[in-house]
């Protein structure tokens, strides 16, 4: 299946995101930010991490100061996968931190918060990640899919928590709000990966190609 094509039909039905909709995120974010300061429990994730079946990471969003460096962060990676890959449960202490997993055919999705957080919490945000990018692949859940869709995987983060507050757990409202950003959007160009790049770039081409033809 070419998921690049699923990728394009989603800008042509929902084409870019409109002002009141961009408006009404950006004041969800404030908010979730006021009430964390005002000090609120807010703050329950500190990473989402999405890995390949060698343990290899296919995406990934910090929101601690824990592992300040990409070498610290791929060290943890690697022993998080080691610890998990083979086992039957759901969750595992490790490292002072809560980690709540869930494995699709060759990948393996991951919500981590403090070792004294509530998993409940963790666990509707990991069902809503992995849910919502199932249904948006077709049901397609293995590397190759999250890699060819790399744009979704990281929009689809973005939607579910901002710097670590969780912002929605119902992956139907997450599929919506995905599928409402073009690829690309409010992502700097140097920030973007290769797969990101080659995405917009495309997108942008096929537009111009389309008005000269009109």
């Amino acid at each position: 299946r070419n998921f690049h094509t699923f990728g394009r039909a989603r800008h042509d039905v929902a084409g870019p995101r409109s002002r009141s909709s961009r408006r009404g995120s950006r004041a969800r974010r404030r908010a979730c930010r006021n009430m964390a300061s005002a000090g609120s429990s807010l703050h329950t994730i500190k990473a989402v991490l999405v890995l390949d079946g060698d343990g290899e990471r296919i995406a990934a969003k910090y929101f601690t100061s824990d592992y300040a460096t990409l070498k610290e962060q791929k060290t943890f990676e690697k022993n998080l996968w080691s610890k998990t890959y083979r086992a039957n449960a759901e969750i595992l202490m490790y490292e002072n931190v809560v980690a709540v997993y869930k494995s699709g055919q060759d990948v393996y999705f991951y919500v981590l918060g403090s070792y004294d957080e509530n998993e409940l919490i963790l666990l509707s945000a990991l069902n809503a990640l992995y849910e919502a990018l199932y249904k948006m692949l077709r049901e397609q859940i293995d590397k190759r899919a999250l890699l060819e869709n790399l744009d979704y995987v990281l929009l689809t983060i973005d939607e579910l928590t901002d710097d670590g507050v969780l912002l929605e757990s119902d992956p139907r409202v997450l599929v919506q709000r995905v599928l409402m950003k073009p690829a690309g959007d409010d992502v700097p160009l140097s920030e973007q990966t290769i797969t990101q790049a080659f995405t917009t770039a495309r997108n942008r081409l096929e537009d111009v190609v389309l008005k000269s033809g009109t």
